[in-house]
């Protein structure tokens, strides 16, 4: 039965159609809209590395004008012989670290999953494999770093240590993470997203430094500190950090976009 547009027009009168309604248009001034990070759950499987990319340890890359943009999957248990003998410049300390970057005159861009077998046992002893903390070095001498760390539950503590002299630095760090951020930036800004602040403890600003304590800092001793921590210095440059789920938005909302890597 086909209805004709005077009854059709009677019926939303009285009620029988709904009409639609208008929707409301955002406002790009109105200051409660979204902040500028929202958060952005991801699923397990994203936090582990595609299949492609095979568990490793003791990277070291070393470049002379190039960039290097690279995705790790680094496994601290997995045992890498030293095939040459160690430079006591990239070495200071006489270790290896689990994943060592450097590039003169080109741009660090890598994206790293710590993985860490829950089934991992000393052989010998059948006790579970040490939780000693994975080490990453990035280093770039005339460019920019970007790093985004991704954790599954079972990975050991982290320090990630990293220097850009003429570049901006952008980590990413997994919701994972407890421990210390030590922020320098001698000539830039030093920006952590809403996320980030929110769970965050300012402990000093000194001399453009900044020191940060993610978590409880009530679990900060005196002690060694042997858990999560971030270093990073930037000598003309600016320092972003957030959590590698959260996406920038500009405050109002109404144009998205992503956070500048």
């Amino acid at each position: 039965m086909l209805i004709s547009e005077k009854e059709l027009l009677k019926a939303q009168d009285l009620g029988g159609i709904p009409t639609e309604q208008p929707q409301p248009t955002e406002d790009p001034t109105d200051d409660t809209l979204p902040p500028p990070y929202v958060e952005n759950p991801l699923s397990p499987s994203v936090l582990r590395p595609p299949p492609n990319i095979r568990p490793t340890n003791f990277v070291l890359v070393n470049e002379k004008d190039l960039a290097i943009k690279e995705s790790y999957a680094i496994d601290p248990t997995i045992f890498v012989p030293r095939y040459t003998p160690p430079n006591p410049k990239e070495y200071p300390d006489g270790e290896r670290r689990n994943l060592d970057i450097r590039s003169r005159d080109g741009h660090v861009e890598v994206q790293v999953w710590l993985v860490h077998p829950e089934d991992a046992v000393n052989a010998s002893s059948g006790i579970a494999a040490s939780k000693k903390r994975t080490t990453m070095y990035l280093y770039a001498r005339d460019g920019n770093v970007t790093a985004s760390v991704n954790t599954v539950p079972s990975s050991a503590p982290f320090f990630l240590d990293i220097y850009a002299r003429d570049g901006r630095v952008t980590v990413l760090l997994p919701r994972s993470f407890s421990g210390p951020l030590k922020l320098n930036s001698r000539d830039g800004p030093i920006v952590l997203s809403d996320g980030l602040l929110q769970r965050s403890a300012l402990l000093s600003n000194v001399d453009r430094t900044r020191i940060y304590f993610v978590g409880d800092v009530s679990n900060m001793s005196e002690d060694n500190w042997q858990g999560d921590e971030l270093n990073v210095e930037a000598r003309d440059g600016k320092i972003k950090v957030r959590y590698v789920d959260e996406i920038e938005t500009q405050k109002g909302g109404f144009l998205g976009r992503i956070f500048h890597r």
